[in-house]
């Protein structure tokens, strides 16, 4: 498609800066949930509800057909059949698709009942458990804070996925086009531009989980990605 390339500027990303986070969260898009129903859960007491206490035992046998389809004779899902499951084969080698299995798998790789979890949390679970695994995407070090040079490289190689993935969404497709007409350094001034407003000098630049929401809540259109609206 011919177009007139635009510059990216810090602000003309911040203003789509939910979108670069849909590439993130793309494979809750594009992974069918709807077979497995969809709704907030008010469990609030541990990090996540139980797995088999979101899922009826014909969702669970479901989902455990599709899961053995890309898992190995151990039952385990390697990392690349993690990204073929949710057709994001393209981040294969990834930074972003490093941290994606990462935040499925806590620690090791993953197994039926860690798949069941994470599914569970992008089909049904609430805001706040959604959040929990989003933010565990970008904390590298898992010291419960995300370091910026950390939020730096992972927003970073998310930009620059997109340059490799088929996205649905015109908004996102509107951004990729804008990448293209940009240079490596000009996507780094913009991603600096956004973690400039978001972490103060004062923070000692780092992100709580706190000042996280806060910043996921201030943004309505990742507000309705994450909410599944």
């Amino acid at each position: 498609m011919d177009r007139i390339p635009m510059k990216l500027s810090s602000r003309t990303l911040k203003g789509e800066k939910s979108n670069l986070s849909q590439t993130g969260t793309s494979m809750k898009l594009s992974y069918n949930s709807s077979n497995y129903g969809r709704h907030a859960s008010d469990y609030q007491d541990k990090e996540f509800k139980i797995p088999r206490e979101r899922f009826n035992p014909i969702e669970i046998k479901r989902l455990r057909t599709d899961y053995r389809k890309f898992c190995n004779k151990m039952e385990i899902m390697t990392r690349r059949a993690f990204l073929e499951f949710f057709k994001i084969e393209e981040l294969e080698g990834t930074l972003i698709g490093d941290r994606l299995y990462t935040a499925f798998a806590l620690q090791g790789s993953i197994d039926f009942e860690k798949f069941l979890n994470a599914v569970g949390v992008l089909c049904k679970g609430s805001l706040d458990e959604r959040l929990q695994l989003v933010f565990k995407i970008f904390d590298v070090k898992n010291a419960n804070v995300i370091d910026r040079s950390d939020l730096k490289r992972i927003l970073l190689s998310i930009l620059n996925s997109m340059l490799e993935v088929e996205m649905d969404s015109a908004e996102v497709q509107n951004l990729q086009m804008e990448v293209h007409g940009i240079s490596p350094q000009e996507r780094e001034e913009a991603i600096d531009g956004i973690l400039n407003d978001i972490i103060t000098p004062n923070s000692g630049d780092i992100l709580t989980p706190e000042e996280f929401c806060n910043f996921i809540g201030n943004e309505p259109l990742l507000r309705k990605i994450l909410e599944g609206a």
